[in-house]
């Protein structure tokens, strides 16, 4: 019995070291420089830490996607990305047979916009997709909607707005570990607090 005490005793001390080595090297790359992406084309700009990996989507008429995600890799650092897709039109799809249809933002108010892309991931057949919480929230200044989903192990924000007939969807997440996540998660939140609308 002593032994197995003293086993679960090892074990959560390797784990607490774990957590505060992981969390250490969050904070002495918090002093890190920050460099910002700017779209002209899209009308955004935003900060993000300079360590970062940006990749830019091939070019899609109408769409554009934005990935930054961290250079390192472990159980939490692989998966944590923060992705901003901004688009002209919304794709609503109607079954996985079935064309989808194309509709212009500027023709959808940011509720009918959300809906479309709440309902995609559904009809898309999204494995274990659930909306956990939907609230209001401001991006620069403008009415937002925020929504956090699961998809298995997953979890993820995602912050939807529109600004002069585009549309912008701010995603970010990773497994659902929120004590590994946390101090990227506080790296993420100076990023959306830093997004600027630029038109």
């Amino acid at each position: 019995m002593k032994s197995i005490k003293k086993l679960f005793e090892i074990i959560a001390c390797l784990v607490i070291v774990v957590l505060l080595v992981g969390h250490l090297s969050v904070v002495a790359n918090s002093g890190e420089e920050w460099k910002t992406y700017e779209s002209k084309e899209w009308g955004f700009k935003i900060d993000y830490p300079g360590s970062w990996n940006l990749h830019k989507s091939a070019s899609i008429p109408n769409i554009m996607i934005i990935t930054f995600s961290l250079p390192e890799e472990g159980i939490t650092k692989k998966y944590w990305s923060v992705a901003i897709e901004v688009r002209k039109v919304a794709h609503r799809f109607k079954s996985k047979e079935e064309p989808l249809e194309e509709i212009p933002i500027e023709d959808l108010t940011l509720e009918e916009w959300t809906e479309i892309v709440t309902s995609n991931s559904k009809k898309l057949g999204v494995p274990f997709f659930k909306v956990i919480e939907e609230s209001d929230t401001l991006v620069d200044g403008v009415l937002a909607k925020k929504q956090i989903v699961r998809v298995g192990i997953f979890k993820t924000t995602r912050i939807f707005a529109i600004k002069n007939e585009v549309g912008y969807l701010i995603s970010y997440g990773s497994p659902n570990l929120s004590i590994l996540s946390k101090p990227y998660l506080e790296m993420t939140n100076k990023m959306i607090d830093s997004f600027e609308f630029i038109w």
